[in-house]
C-alpha cells in the first residue's frame, strides 16, 4: 500500500483533494520508483473516492499507470460500467475492503496487489492486517490543514524499515508491516475455515448456500483459469470449480472445489470435508503441517504451488482431513 503525504503529515487538503501533493506527476511517471511498481503490480485496489477522481471513468483504460485488473471497494456500482481493455478490468466490490483484497490477490497471481492509500483507506487496511508493506512518499511542502492518514491506526501496528528511495523531489520511505500484541493482549491468530469437496457440482452447491446465507463470492477460480504445467485438463472439466469462497458471518469463509476423477481425485463420503488452516507466516505453516500430519498420511507435501500459495494437504492420525495454506504477501 502506498500513500503520499506532506511534510506536516497530511494526505489530503481540507477539501479532500490530493492534487497539491502531485505537482511532479509527469516526472514521477518516468522514475524508477514508479516504473518498478508498475512492473511488479498484478492488480490494484482503490476506494470509490479514488476511482471517482477521474472526470471520465473511461479515462483509466489506456491512460492510468496500472493497466491491470482494478478492484473498487464501494457501497455503489456505477450505472455505466467503465471502459475496459484486455489488461485493465473493473470489479466493484460491495462487501468490504477485505473482500476486494482477496479477489485482487487471485487476479494478481504471483504479482503484487497495490492498494491506493488515502486518509481513510490507510487505517482501514493497516488495522485489518491487509497490507504487508507500506510505502510513504513525502513531498516537500506544507498543507497546514487537511486529513492525516495515521491518526486512527491501532497501537499494535509496528513498522520495520525496509528501504529509502529518492525520486526527484519526493522521498519514499518503505516499510514492512508487523503486528504486535494489542491492548487486550491478543495477537492476530491463524484462521480456520471449512473446505468442501464436490463431485463436479460445486458451483450449484455454492449458489444454493449463497441463496441461504446471502453475500457474494470472494473468488471463483475455474480449472481453465489456473493452468498447471504438465497437467492437461479435459475439455469437459475445464469450467469446473478449482476454488470458490463464500463469506458466512463476520469472519468465516466457506470454501469449496470440484474433485475431478480426470485428475486422479475420487470423491467418497468422508473425504469431502477439509479443515483449511491459513497461518500468518511460512514458518508457522511448516510448523502446523509437520505437527498435525505426524502419524498421518500426507496427500500433497507442503510446497509452492502453481497458483502462488505455499500449500499442502494431509489426513491426520485421527482420520481428519486438513489443508495448510500460506498466501505470500502481495499487497503493498
Amino acid at each position: 500500500m502506498g500513500v503520499t503525504i506532506s511534510l506536516d503529515g497530511f494526505a489530503e487538503d481540507s477539501e479532500g483533494s490530493v492534487g497539491a501533493l502531485y505537482p511532479d506527476l509527469d516526472q514521477l511517471r518516468n522514475t524508477d520508483l514508479l516504473q518498478k511498481s508498475i512492473r511488479n503490480t498484478g492488480s490494484v485496489v482503490m476506494a470509490w473516492k479514488e476511482f471517482a477522481m477521474a472526470e471520465d471513468p473511461d479515462w483509466f483504460a489506456g491512460n492510468y499507470e496500472y493497466q491491470v485488473p482494478i478492484f473498487v471497494f464501494t457501497d455503489r456500482v456505477p450505472e455505466k460500467h467503465p471502459k475496459e481493455t484486455d489488461r485493465l478490468t473493473f470489479t466493484f466490490v460491495t462487501d468490504g475492503i477485505a473482500s476486494a483484497v482477496r479477489q485482487a490477490k487471485v487476479a494478481a497471481a504471483q504479482k503484487d496487489v497495490t492498494i491506493i492509500g488515502s486518509a481513510a483507506t490507510v487505517p482501514q487496511v493497516l488495522n485489518a492486517g491487509l497490507a504487508d508493506e507500506l510505502e510513504i512518499d513525502i513531498f516537500p511542502m506544507f498543507l497546514h490543514n487537511g486529513f492525516r492518514p495515521f491518526e486512527r491506526v491501532d497501537e499494535h501496528i509496528r513498522l520495520k524499515k525496509a528501504k529509502i528511495v529518492e525520486a526527484g523531489e519526493r522521498t519514499s520511505l518503505q516499510f514492512r508491516v508487523e503486528r504486535q500484541e494489542s491492548k487486550g493482549g491478543e495477537i492476530p491468530m491463524t484462521k480456520l475455515n471449512t473446505y468442501l469437496n464436490f463431485a463436479g457440482n460445486t458451483e450449484e452447491a455454492f449458489k444454493f448456500y449463497r441463496s441461504i446465507f446471502g453475500g457474494e463470492f470472494t473468488s471463483v477460480v475455474r480449472f481453465k483459469d489456473m493452468p498447471v504445467e504438465g497437467v492437461k485438463i479435459p475439455k469437459q472439466d475445464q469450467n469446473k470449480i478449482m476454488h470458490i469462497g463464500l463469506p458466512v458471518g463476520k469472519d468465516d469463509v466457506l470454501m469449496g472445489t470440484d474433485s475431478l476423477e480426470s485428475l486422479g481425485m475420487k470423491l467418497v463420503q468422508g473425504n469431502n470435508v477439509y479443515l483449511s488452516v491459513h497461518p500468518d507466516t511460512k514458518v508457522e505453516a511448516d510448523r502446523l503441517f509437520k505437527a498435525l500430519s505426524a502419524g498421518g498420511t500426507v496427500e500433497m507435501p507442503i510446497a509452492d504451488q502453481a497458483w502462488g500459495d505455499y500449500y499442502g494437504s494431509f489426513k491426520d492420525k485421527f482420520g481428519v482431513l486438513w489443508m495448510v495454506d500460506y498466501a505470500y504477501p502481495k499487497a503493498k
